[in-house]
Parts: C-alpha cells; sequence; structure tokens
C-alpha cells in the first residue's frame, strides 16, 4: 500500500497486515499472487475482501495463518496483537490455529468427514483443542448447534453430513469454527454454494454470532451483495494488490476505482425486473499480471485508460477520510462512467 499509510485508514487494530506478498514456484516459473497487501481488522470488524476469480483474496486469507502450500513463498508481516505470524514458531502457530483464528470454507459438505456423524465431529474438536470431557464436550456440541440456528436435539447430533442440507452443513461448520472460541473468523466464499434465500440466513447468522461473541471476521467473497449485507468496511483486490478500501457505504456509494464500478455494474439488480443484460469487463485477469509495479493492472481491461495507466504504477492514495483508491482518474471521472452503466467514455487528462 504504498503512498498511505495503513493506520491512517483505521484505528488501533488486533490484526496488522503488512506488505504481504506471495509468490508460488512452479515448473513455468515463480507466480506472484499477492503483491503488497495491507490491511487492518478491529476487534468485532467485518472486512470483506472482494474481487474476480484469481484476484488473490483466498490466498491472503489463508496467509493470515500459514495455509498455503511448501512452494509458497510468504513475505511481509501478519501482526496478531503485535506478534508476527508469519515468523511464529511452529507451536506458537498452532495455538493461533487452535484458538484465535478460524475459518469456514466454500463448500461445507466436502469439509465433514463423511462418514462420520456431526456430532462427534463436533465433540472430538472440542475434546482436542478445549481439553473437555466426554459428557462436557457432548453438552458443548448440542449449545453451539444451538447458537448456529441448529436445534441440538440427537438426531441432528447424530446425523451424517449427508442427511443434512447445505445450508445445515454450512451452520455445522461455523459452529465447528466458533467451537475454539476464536477472535477472529476467516470465512471465505462460505455462501456462494448456497440459495440465495439461505445465504440471506447464514449472512445474518454471521452478523448476530459477531454481535453476540465480538468475534471480528474476514470475509473472502466474489459478489459485492454479499458485501452490502454484511460488511462494515471492504477491501476490493485486483491482480494480488488492494486497489480500493473504505467503509463499506462509502465505497458502494462512490466508487473511485473503475474495476470497483465494473464489479458493480456487473452484478445483477434483483430489484430491476426490466435488466436483462449484464456489464461485462472485457479481457481477462491472467493479462494483467505481465507488468504488474509498471503500469496499472487493469489497464488492458479498463475503459477508461489512458496514457499515463500504461505507464505508471497508480499508487493506493487516500481520497478521503479511510477511503483509498488506486487510480490515476479522480472520482467524479468514475462516477459519470457508472452512472451511465458503462455506456459514455470520459475526458481523460493528459
Amino acid at each position: 500500500m504504498t503512498g498511505v499509510d495503513p493506520e491512517s485508514l483505521h484505528g488501533q487494530a488486533m490484526l496488522r497486515v503488512r506488505d504481504l506478498r506471495v509468490t508460488f514456484r512452479t515448473v513455468s516459473g515463480p507466480v506472484r499472487a499477492v503483491n503488497g497487501v495491507n490491511f487492518e481488522l478491529d476487534r468485532g470488524e467485518i472486512l470483506a475482501l472482494v474481487g474476480e476469480s484469481g484476484s488473490g483474496k483466498t490466498v491472503s486469507s489463508l496467509s493470515l495463518t500459514r495455509l498455503l502450500p511448501r512452494n509458497a513463498e510468504v513475505e511481509g508481516e501478519v501482526l496478531l496483537d503485535g506478534r508476527d505470524i508469519l515468523k511464529a514458531s511452529n507451536s506458537a502457530l498452532r495455538e493461533v490455529r487452535r484458538n484465535r483464528v478460524a475459518y469456514v470454507f466454500q463448500d461445507p459438505i466436502s469439509s465433514l468427514n463423511p462418514a462420520r456423524r456431526v456430532g462427534s465431529q463436533l465433540v472430538e474438536l472440542l475434546r482436542v483443542n478445549r481439553g473437555m470431557r466426554s459428557n462436557e464436550a457432548r453438552n458443548r456440541a448440542r449449545e453451539l448447534l444451538s447458537h448456529v440456528g441448529i436445534p441440538g436435539e440427537s438426531r441432528y447430533m447424530r446425523a451424517y453430513p449427508h442427511e443434512l442440507s447445505g445450508g445445515m452443513c454450512q451452520r455445522v461448520m461455523i459452529a465447528m469454527a466458533l467451537a475454539t472460541e476464536p477472535e477472529i473468523i476467516v470465512a471465505d466464499e462460505a455462501t456462494s454454494a448456497l440459495d440465495v434465500s439461505i445465504q440471506a440466513q447464514i449472512l445474518e447468522l454471521l452478523q448476530r454470532l459477531r454481535d453476540q461473541f465480538d468475534t471480528a471476521m474476514v470475509v473472502v467473497t466474489h459478489d459485492f451483495g454479499v458485501v452490502a449485507g454484511i460488511a462494515d468496511r471492504v477491501a476490493v483486490m485486483y491482480g494480488g494488490e488492494i486497489i480500493e478500501i473504505g467503509a463499506t457505504e462509502v465505497v458502494l456509494s462512490n466508487p473511485e476505482h473503475p474495476y470497483t464500478a465494473a464489479l458493480m455494474m456487473s452484478a445483477p439488480d434483483s430489484s430491476d425486473e426490466a435488466t436483462t443484460e449484464l456489464f461485462m469487463i472485457p479481457g481477462t485477469l491472467e493479462e494483467s499480471r505481465e507488468h504488474a509495479g509498471s503500469r496499472c493492472q487493469f489497464s488492458p481491461r479498463c475503459p477508461l485508460a489512458f496514457d499515463r495507466c500504461w505507464s505508471e504504477w497508480p499508487k493506493l492514495k487516500d481520497r478521503q477520510s479511510g477511503h483509498a483508491a488506486a487510480c490515476h482518474l479522480d472520482g467524479e471521472e468514475v462516477a459519470a462512467w457508472l452512472d451511465s452503466g458503462g455506456e459514455i467514455t470520459v475526458s481523460r487528462p493528459a
């Protein structure tokens, strides 16, 4: 986040990510997946990382506790209450994963053991991670299921994952995340495999649990509907970088980057039944990575790109208090393009 002090974007944070860079070693050469990401997370806050597939949001979230394959090289800092997780010993890292940071992944059915009953999986987690005895763990498992809206009666405790719906399985996964009483929950596309009505229930559940337990959350998504429904702040990622960050209401009402505006125009609007064709972002994300750092990565796909975009990398700069964007254009030009639905061009500065 060169060009803006992350501390100026937010207050005192429990989690601080500083200049995070992740490179994968492959047979075709190194692949930079994350390139200088910075963000903070306060206790009880919900931060959304949003972007297309391949933008680096999932890799960034997995880096928080070093849940990456061996061919990944990670640089930077991930400070949890001032201690750098990336430099932590294996025992300290296990403690972080066990008690402080929990994950809820996209496909709950594949994340659960299909050969074991739901209750036994929860009980084992509580016995191993919390040191509970069998009866205590079973009672706590029932309480956790109740917290996520599943009656803690025996028929649910004895159910196998395939006997539950996708939404119920996702609730079980959230209960397992809560079992360790974490300070941070990372939800990686946790609602994308669910239908709209169940998705709304899961989002409402996450918000209620945040309010009840004061748990901070990082929500990884490609869906601005999810962002609007749950997040306090949003960080828009493209090509392994954060290109816009700020309070959700501010970013959604006044996007300062063409990519953010393009993502918003690409999302279906359920209130507009007359809409039959969605805006499409031209090109692919892959073509943007070749010249990272020497020009705007979005320029090959950006309808508003001009000469400077192709020759100078735009730094993330504070546009207004708590709202920063990495773009050579100003907000008025992006707003005019967004208001036209992507139909008009704007006057481009020399």
